[in-house]
């Protein structure tokens, strides 16, 4: 009798195993169906739909590699909110993995994107879902900003099944919009000396439209660099100037010198004269010289220094996180 249970028992989990295991390769079946439909509509340029079936794809079978052909239809959708979120996805589940020739793309993609999106933030109870263009981006509290591309957009409001705001919404870039629900508003602290009333627009029904002026940290990253290097331009301009006045100082020396040995000999007012301006234009070489090497070379510095900070923000950026045409080449995933 125990052999005989024993018998059934390893005959039912042999049978759920290959139960499981056909169950597994059905989905990797679709998935890669799935794929082959995105990769045909990308190369149609139905962007959209491209989008959709790479993400029915990576719900069947989660690969982070996937990300990036989310990002590149998304992209080519114009819909850049989703297609950095995709981009950034991509990095934070590939990590070290992520091949350098592709981080530096992605990197750059990214970059790009993030001009050309603004931050909208929902001041709502919890659970509120926000559905922007008839896509779903979520529940609050979000787990990080949601970004949107710049543009007007059909930006709506749900909780419990039931619309509690729907608007067209404007959204800038480098801006973050933040909808206040008028509810919610009389639990928060207005910390700045500014009432809300000067910042915000009533929209008419229940709900606040604020808008505040907060640049990413690209953004400031690329003005320090942008600044940086005009400095340094300035500075190199200014040692150029030594340079030359170095140069011509060189040429005013032998004047002056060849000028006095002649009115040794000769005894000339017109020598002594001619004398006498080389040396002027010697002195006057002398403190350009100087001038243009002392602040050039100050500037330079202060150009290169601006410049690497500006750099480290940047990568900064980068790492807790534009003309990239996507192409049906760079779909490369496999299964």
């Amino acid at each position: 009798m125990q052999s005989d249970r024993s018998f059934y028992i390893v005959l039912s989990l042999a049978f759920f195993l290959l139960m499981f295991a056909g169950k597994q390769a059905f989905a990797q079946g679709d998935a890669r169906e799935f794929f082959k439909d995105g990769v045909s509509l990308f190369e149609k340029g139905e962007f959209k739909k491209a989008a959709e079936s790479f993400r029915k794809a990576y719900t069947l079978k989660a690969s982070w590699k996937m990300f990036y052909n989310i990002g590149q239809s998304e992209a080519a959708a114009k819909r850049y909110g989703l297609a950095l979120e995709a981009f950034e996805s991509y990095f934070a589940q590939g990590g070290d993995d992520v091949p350098a020739n592709r981080r530096e793309e992605v990197l750059k993609e990214i970059e790009r994107l993030r001009m050309l999106v603004g931050v909208v933030e929902i001041d709502s109870k919890n659970g509120t879902e926000l559905i922007v263009d008839d896509v779903s981006r979520g529940t609050t509290p979000f787990e990080g900003v949601k970004r949107i591309g710049v543009g007007r957009h059909a930006v709506v409001l749900r909780f419990g099944g039931e619309i509690i705001h729907d608007e067209m919404l404007t959204i800038a870039g480098g801006i973050t919009t933040v909808i206040k629900l008028k509810d919610t508003a009389e639990t928060v602290s207005v910390t700045d000396d500014t009432d809300v009333a000067d910042n915000a627009e009533d929209t008419g029904d229940n709900t606040i439209v604020e808008t505040s002026s907060v640049p990413e940290t690209s953004e400031k990253a690329r003005k320090l660099i942008i600044g940086g290097i005009i400095i340094g331009a300035v500075g190199l301009g200014a040692v150029s100037m030594g340079i030359g006045f170095t140069i011509k100082g060189g040429k005013d020396y032998e004047d002056s010198k060849k000028y006095a040995d002649k009115y040794s000999e000769t005894g000339a007012d017109s020598d002594l004269n001619k004398h006498k301006d080389a040396d002027d234009a010697l002195g006057l070489d002398k403190t350009m010289l100087v001038i243009g090497y002392v602040t050039g070379g100050a500037l330079m510095i202060a150009g290169t220094v601006m410049a690497i900070i500006g750099i480290k923000k940047k990568k900064t950026s980068n790492s807790d996180q534009v003309s990239v045409i996507p192409t049906a080449n760079g779909l490369a995933v496999t299964f």
